[in-house]
């Protein structure tokens, strides 16, 4: 449970305590017959039947509360660690396709073929996380990014569509873009890079996580 569910139960039971013994000693103060003891007794326990009923409720609350974090937060991981896979196997095929270098050697066809495999599978994962967890429990800002990033080669080819519809359109390049494996990559290295950025921004937002340099900056600032 988080720290404020903890603190909220701890109010409740405070308030709880503190109302029924007020309660009991002005009544007390003001009955002395049997009668109105037995009176005392019956709304004592009506009291007491509505505040548990009340607190039942509210730990209720609380649990449902803490059962979507929890569940917020596992997306966020599984999302945010798919996204690293892409990101480093991206960035390993596009080194690929750069002429090599002394300080920097081409990957080898085989390390490149494992690499594309991953981005298909880590992207599998992502459209699954995204109609199972996602659309029930994730704001349409956050899909919205990931969905961006999984529809990013539609985005680049209906770019390319619109620019050979264009009668000024006369460069040749164009055409060939369609197809180009290094353009393929490149877009997605971008996108995939964007998406991630803008996950951190949601996970951390949604749940309420403040880095050190947060905290530090917030006490720099109070004083």
């Amino acid at each position: 449970m988080t720290e404020w569910g903890y603190g909220l139960v701890v109010l409740v039971h405070g308030l709880i305590a503190a109302y029924l013994l007020t309660y009991i000693k002005k009544k007390a103060s003001d009955l002395a017959t049997k009668e109105n003891l037995e009176d005392l007794k019956l709304q004592l326990h009506e009291t007491t039947t509505v505040v548990k009923s009340t607190e039942q409720h509210i730990m209720s609350d609380v649990w449902v509360a803490q059962k979507r974090w929890e569940i917020k937060k596992e997306f966020y991981s599984n999302a945010l660690a798919n996204f690293e896979i892409i990101l480093d196997a991206l960035k390993v095929v596009e080194n690929s396709l750069k002429p090599s270098e002394n300080d920097r050697p081409q990957p080898s066809k085989t390390l490149v073929s494992e690499k594309e495999k991953m981005i298909k599978s880590a992207n599998s994962m992502l459209e699954n996380e995204v109609k199972t967890i996602g659309t029930l429990f994730l704001d349409k800002e956050v899909l919205s990014a990931i969905d961006r990033y999984l529809k990013a080669e539609e985005r680049r080819q209906a770019k390319i569509d619109l620019e050979l519809l264009d009668p000024d359109c006369t460069d040749p390049s164009v055409g060939e873009e369609y197809h180009s494996w290094s353009s393929y990559i490149c877009h997605q290295l971008a996108e995939c890079i964007e998406a991630h950025r803008l996950l951190v921004e949601y996970a951390r937002e949604d749940l309420q996580v403040m880095w050190q340099s947060d905290n530090r900056h917030s006490k720099n600032y109070d004083k």
